[in-house]
């Protein structure tokens, strides 16, 4: 029997419905028409995959429980740039600006970055459920906290640089509660498993947007809070192998997560456009290849 386990674990995951469209170029360089009549293909940061990595340790309570504190960080960083190479006499539109007060009609070029990161920490109790030569099923259920945070800017450069900047950030904490089951080959080396967990976080969104220019750097400034109830429901599977009778363990697996009824920067900026603020909630996802080693005392 071992009463302690440390594990550390190699991610490299991508966020996906979270790319920001911020530029296309229209057919005119005169004053802006919105929406405009867009000739390129749009301009917009969307991440890729990242590393990233979760750690924890494990104790023992006995033949049949364990109690699991882990923790989880993620980030990722995009760039991107569209000009007017192709397009001579055009323009480019901003598509992040503020509809009353866009002025980059005629900008030449324009630019965005979009950072992305999540922090987690989560503390569990396992007990078992089922166990057997060949198999072994535990419920999970436990307590998590995550932190959110969503950084995006754009530039449009004319004969002045305009910028928008936004910034959203969610503290949230709640309860977990999953399955995980892993099968074992005859001799017990090989593992095959699978694991679904349910977490519901309450917490809050906080978010800004501001729009200048060098001029007048305060052109368009606004802010919104609200408390949301966030689930997030993630699935894994995988296989590896155990030796020195489960002392040591390599796995390999590949993970889903989404994250519902979050405040994403895209809706964030609709939201401002529009001056509507109502229903702004939707769904973020990750998906990846987790590698995971562990060490049983």
């Amino acid at each position: 029997m071992h009463n302690i386990a440390v594990f550390g674990e190699f991610l490299y995951w991508r966020p996906r419905n979270s790319e920001i469209p911020y530029a296309v170029i229209q057919n005119s360089n005169l004053p802006v028409v919105n929406p405009p009549v867009q000739v390129s293909p749009i301009a917009l940061t969307d991440h890729d995959y990242e590393p990233a990595f979760r750690a924890g340790f494990s104790v023992s309570l006995g033949t049949c429980s364990s109690v699991t504190v882990q923790y989880t960080r993620f980030e990722a960083t995009t760039a991107d740039a569209i000009d007017l190479t192709g397009f001579p006499g055009l323009g480019v539109f901003g598509m992040t600006l503020h509809p009353a007060q866009n002025t980059s009609s005629n900008a030449t070029a324009a630019t965005a970055s979009d950072f992305l990161s999540f922090d987690t920490i989560d503390a569990d109790y396992r007990e078992l459920l089922s166990y057997g030569p060949s198999h072994r099923i535990n419920y999970v259920i436990g307590a998590s906290y995550s932190n959110l945070e969503q950084d995006f800017s754009a530039s449009y450069i004319n004969n002045d640089t305009e910028t928008v900047s936004t910034n959203i950030n969610f503290d949230g904490a709640g309860l977990r509660l999953g399955l995980e089951m892993e099968r074992y080959s005859r001799n017990r080396t090989m593992i095959t498993y699978c694991k679904a967990l349910s977490t519901i976080l309450a917490g809050e969104f906080q978010a800004s947007y501001l729009q200048g220019t060098g001029a007048d750097p305060v052109i368009v400034q606004t802010a919104w809070e609200a408390g949301r109830i966030v689930p997030i429901l993630e699935m894994e599977a995988g296989f590896g192998w155990q030796f020195h009778q489960g002392a040591y363990r390599l796995t390999a697996g590949y993970n889903f997560t989404s994250w519902f009824n979050t405040v994403k920067t895209q809706d964030w900026i609709n939201s401002v456009q529009t001056n509507n603020f109502n229903s702004l909630g939707d769904t973020m996802t990750f998906d990846g290849l987790v590698a995971r080693i562990e060490a049983r005392f």
